[in-house]
């Protein structure tokens, strides 16, 4: 979409919580759930209690 669109990857901001999320966290910026998995640990992302506390932060 981002392509078909011609828009910044740099104004793409990601959320996960799972291992499967660790490409895409390492790809863009972004942060993870407090609670999720250990594997995340490795990319040091910020973390957030919700969904709602990660798109306030993103809105700054």
């Amino acid at each position: 979409m981002f392509y078909l669109e011609d828009l910044d990857f740099n104004n793409l901001y990601v959320i996960g919580d799972n291992d499967n999320d660790y490409e895409m966290l390492q790809k863009f910026k972004g942060g993870v759930i407090t609670n999720h998995h250990k594997i995340l640990d490795e990319l040091n992302k910020k973390e957030f209690d919700s969904l709602h506390e990660f798109i306030k932060y993103v809105e700054k």
